[in-house]
């Protein structure tokens, strides 16, 4: 049949070797988008940050990439949704469902509706759209779980059952906004909404936390302290100590982006529970969740005293802070500052000898008092001051003095003479050059 038919299978074979070849084009284009795009930005994400490569090439292989236009709806708030996505490129927005105005914006590397694909929640928290061009990862339920089903140890697979019941137990506490005092109900719909896409963050005693600047790609948050003691701290660098900025104590709230601001972060006092909201999330919720509506001008006035604390606080740390700095002319004032010791403790001493001391004390005075002005230069002043007694019109500072005695040799101080109480043979004072 080939022989007879040898044009046609000359054809069939070239068919297939262009398919074989597109093929192999397809699969290595695969490849390098696993390795370059889908599995770089899986690592910036929280939940896989400590996932292995493998695990991560696992959960890249069957996940695709999604484009929108500017202006094109991701989300809507309220439908049904089982993945999470991940911004590969381009800004996203969530939108109010009022007035279309803006909540918020997310950039490459940040993720949207962390609930869902965990299985936590099956809706979408707010409405999304793209604000640019956009590339979207998205990740369902089912390739996660296949993912976490290959990892041999279980290591993924008990942190992201362990990641379910840390949200389950804040939705049921209402954390962290039920530990304001905002008076906010733990059974809220608007609180629990909060508390499921709150994270966690368990600080041991001398441990830091950063806080994120506003452009990080998740936007601005802030943090809650819900147990333990810590304090706020500005580290000035150079082997120094922190200044302290505040201690603060549950119920404190943190404005992330105000401290990354001022280079402020928190060091625990104590074993430490926080948790961090994403601005973002806040806003979607409260502008959609009606009974939120209770608390939020509460919380607004709590986020307006609490800024306006920092600052007071913030402003004063950092003069403390600039005072330790450096300066590039430190070294040349400390060797001037031990020179001019030097100086004033060698002209002492030569007063001193000159005009109190005995001859067979001079040179041993003189001496030591060179030594000592390097290591000990107040001491060494108190040491050959010379102590005035009744009847003497020794000076407080010979250096000052222009007059002195006839018989004794001593100085008269200041520029007027004064009567001298030594012997007779002393005619007065008399000026010296």
């Amino acid at each position: 049949a080939l022989n007879v038919f040898a044009e046609e299978h000359a054809t069939f074979e070239g068919l297939q070797n262009m398919r074989i070849e597109k093929n192999m084009q397809f699969q290595a284009k695969r490849q390098a988008w696993m390795t370059q795009i889908a599995m770089p930005a899986l690592e910036k994400v929280t939940l896989f940050a400590d996932d292995s490569l493998s695990l991560l090439g696992a959960l890249a292989a069957p996940l695709v990439e999604v484009t929108y236009k500017a202006g094109e709806v991701i989300t809507v708030v309220g439908d049904n949704s089982d993945s999470m996505l991940v911004v590969l490129a381009g800004t996203v927005m969530a939108i109010s469902k009022k007035d279309n105005s803006c909540l918020g914006q997310l950039n490459a590397g940040a993720v949207i509706g962390e609930a869902t694909g965990l299985g936590i929640s099956d809706w979408s928290f707010a409405t999304v759209c793209a604000a640019t061009d956009v590339r979207i990862l998205a990740i369902p339920q089912e390739a996660l779980a296949k993912a976490s089903d290959m990892d041999s140890k279980g290591s993924t697979r008990k942190l992201l059952q362990r990641i379910k019941e840390s949200r389950k137990e804040q939705v049921e506490l209402g954390l962290p906004m039920s530990a304001l005092p905002i008076y906010a109900d733990k059974n809220d719909a608007g609180v629990q909404a909060i508390a499921l896409q709150a994270d966690r963050c368990q600080l041991k005693k001398d441990a830091h936390f950063n806080p994120w600047p506003e452009d990080h790609p998740a936007g601005p948050h802030f943090w809650c302290l819900v147990k333990g003691r810590a304090v706020l701290e500005i580290d000035v660098g150079g082997g120094r100590s922190p200044v302290q900025v505040m201690p603060i104590f549950p119920g404190y709230m943190l404005i992330e982006t105000l401290a990354a601001d001022y280079g402020i972060r928190v060091r625990a006092l104590s074993s430490v529970e926080g948790y961090r909201v994403r601005l973002f999330d806040f806003r979607a919720v409260t502008e959609t969740v009606r009974s939120a509506q209770a608390w939020l001008p509460r919380f607004e006035m709590f986020e307006g005293d609490t800024r306006k604390q920092l600052i007071h606080r913030a402003e004063a740390a950092m003069g403390v802070a600039s005072s330790l700095e450096v300066h590039h002319n430190d070294e040349d004032i400390h060797r001037y500052r031990q020179r001019r010791n030097a100086a004033v403790v060698r002209a002492h001493q030569k007063a001193a000898v000159r005009f109190s001391v005995p001859e067979h004390l001079q040179d041993h005075l003189f001496k030591s008092g060179l030594n000592a002005a390097a290591h000990e230069p107040e001491a060494t002043l108190a040491a050959v001051k010379p102590a005035t007694s009744p009847g003497r019109c020794f000076p407080s500072s010979p250096l000052r003095s222009t007059l002195g005695c006839r018989s004794t040799g001593s100085l008269v101080v200041g520029h007027r003479a004064k009567p001298c109480d030594c012997k007779p043979a002393c005619a007065g004072p008399r000026l010296r050059p």
